[in-house]
């Protein structure tokens, strides 16, 4: 919601381009390690209550960035906004698997994601509006007022997935369930290969804002319009996954999410070389890229947790902290990078995509196909 406003925190906190980039890697950051641990927290604790602890740590957040004129500070509180953030994703998402199975799981995941997408593009065009006719502490007061409002419906309308009377969590419990996942291996290439893709829309908020802005003059109204434009790109995508699992193999729908991965980063690369830029040329790509994410990424996260129903929360947890890790490292190096030269950018995604293609390998998936009709057998 706030990436329209983050070249103007320049003005702000009277700064350098880095430090404003490294707000961003610290929200991923804050939510790499709430996707880590909540997953495996909840598995004990119960959904609800988990739910209502990352739901109060992102409002009081949200309403401390407001308060502060230090970049340092600001930075500490953007980590502490994504542990709240990154928990409420990773709890919704194994609320999911808690009631779900095989194909129905898959759509059940799409219409996740479709949500986390969606939400991206309506809230960057509004922070895009925000940013236009006032600044970006309105961001923060938004994302405080709703999270208020989540916060309620929780209380009242979420109805536990995963009942559990633990007072506590049981750290020995918590560790033995995410080595029995880390160590079968899978789980984390899938993750990467089919959640970095993710990075392609974090590098698109950061380096390709500033450029838009700073280069070509582009308003941030503009880059909130851009946001709805990827938003409906990724709800197509997933509409189109919840057609297609119906007739087609979860395996080929990977395959046809990486390929169309793949193209949009050739495609990428290829304009950034180009002489004379646009705003076309610099996203349409992009929205390819996401089309294919949106295919890809609810497909391998099924591959990757439908093995361990028992420790569905560990499972989504890892699967979750791996792709938020990729982004994070994505922008921890964006933000050594300079924005000017455009070719830069179009290298981060041909990477991010290529990263992706080779390892989702079909050897990877036929092996992962097998042990899961083994363990249901």
């Amino acid at each position: 919601m706030y990436s329209p406003s983050i070249p103007y925190l320049l003005n702000v906190f009277h700064v350098g381009y880095a430090p404003i980039a490294y707000t961003m890697t610290a929200y991923l950051l804050g939510y790499a390690i709430s996707m880590l641990c909540m997953g495996g927290v909840s598995d004990q604790l119960g959904r609800k209550k988990s739910y209502l602890i990352v739901t109060g740590i992102f409002s009081i957040s949200s309403l401390l960035l407001m308060t502060t004129s230090s970049i340092t500070v600001f930075t500490l509180l953007r980590l502490l906004q994504g542990l709240g953030g990154g928990g409420c994703a990773v709890i919704a998402r194994t609320s999911v698997r808690d009631t779900r199975e095989g194909k129905d799981l898959v759509k059940g995941m799409s219409y996740i994601s479709i949500a986390f997408y969606a939400s991206m593009g309506i809230f960057q065009y509004l922070g895009g509006l925000i940013q236009v006719y006032g600044n970006y502490k309105m961001d923060f007061l938004f994302m405080c007022l709703f999270s208020l409002c989540v916060l309620l419906s929780v209380i009242f309308l979420f109805e536990e997935t995963h009942h559990q009377n633990n007072r506590s969590v049981s750290l020995r419990q918590f560790m033995t369930d995410y080595a029995n996942i880390i160590r079968e291996k899978r789980l984390v290439i899938l993750a990467l290969g089919g959640g970095i893709g993710y990075a392609i829309l974090l590098a698109f908020n950061i380096m390709g804002a500033f450029y838009l802005q700073k280069c070509l003059h582009v308003s941030p109204e503009t880059i909130g319009e851009i946001g709805i434009y990827c938003a409906a790109c990724y709800v197509f995508g997933g509409t189109l996954t919840n057609y297609l699992v119906k007739h087609w193999e979860i395996d080929l729908l990977i395959k046809i999410g990486k390929i169309i991965l793949l193209i949009a980063g050739i495609a990428s690369l290829a304009t950034s070389m180009l002489t004379t830029q646009t705003i076309v040329l610099i996203v349409s790509p992009i929205m390819v890229g996401i089309i294919g994410q949106a295919i890809l990424y609810p497909c391998a996260m099924i591959r990757a947790i439908e093995p361990h129903r028992q420790t569905a929360g560990a499972a989504s947890s890892l699967f979750g902290f791996t792709q938020q890790l990729s982004g994070f490292i994505v922008t921890l190096v964006i933000g050594c990078l300079p924005y000017q030269p455009i070719a830069w950018f179009g290298g981060v995604i041909f990477s991010i995509v290529c990263i992706s293609f080779l390892l989702l390998k079909p050897s990877l998936l036929m092996e992962q196909c097998e042990n899961t009709r083994c363990q249901t057998t």
